[in-house]
């Protein structure tokens, strides 16, 4: 028998456990990973997941200039581990490119005025003083400091602040079990993209 036949036979519930198998991606890969021990089911994000957003994923980058987009490296990961069906990963990268997006954003206005701000979120951002320092606030303070200076509006703010959570409780930043879903992903993307990563600082906060 075929291996198509056989995969034509294998039931949809099985199938899709299939998807989530390093057997179905890379058998190589899953034979060094049982040789060493290591798990091999359940990796994956199924497959359908993955297609929800690679087929809308051109779309969501037209609002990224060429330009910028060839700088955009965390969002070549996160595009990787899209198509591979590491969501959790995923959304890590994600993070990682809206995070240099907002430090790259406070980079433009008053660093006094920022760090002044945002020593008042935190003492530990007492000592920050130049753009060298800013990959040192931590991302609430981050965001909270944006928001107090205007380069975030409150429901901005929220919206980017409900992606870090789940960065934090369901992404490969922290132990967790919990899944995501393609769309889920897709409106994470769409947030961070308008929102952050291409969000220029209004001349009035400047």
């Amino acid at each position: 028998m075929s291996e198509e036949q056989s995969q034509a036979l294998v039931p949809a519930e099985r199938s899709s456990e299939l998807e989530k198998s390093i057997s179905s991606f890379n058998p190589a890969v899953a034979d060094f990973l049982r040789d060493v021990g290591l798990p091999t089911e359940n990796i994956f994000s199924p497959v359908e997941e993955r297609r929800k957003v690679i087929n809308q994923l051109k779309n969501a980058l037209g609002i990224l200039p060429m330009e910028e987009r060839q700088r955009a490296y965390y969002l070549t990961k996160f595009t990787v581990a899209v198509a591979v069906g590491l969501f959790d990963g995923a959304l890590n990268y994600l993070w990682d490119e809206t995070i240099s997006a907002l430090r790259r954003l406070v980079s433009k206005v008053d660093l006094a005025y920022f760090f002044s701000v945002a020593a008042t979120i935190s003492s530990r951002n007492k000592s920050f003083s130049s753009a060298d320092d800013l990959d040192q606030v931590a991302d609430h303070d981050l965001l909270e400091a944006c928001r107090r200076i205007g380069l975030l509006s409150d429901v901005n703010y929220n919206r980017l602040e409900h992606v870090n959570y789940m960065r934090n409780h369901a992404s490969a930043a922290h132990p967790n079990e919990n899944d995501l879903d393609g769309y889920e992903i897709l409106s994470w993307l769409a947030t961070c993209l308008r929102h952050a990563i291409t969000a220029e600082p209004d001349h009035s906060v400047i």
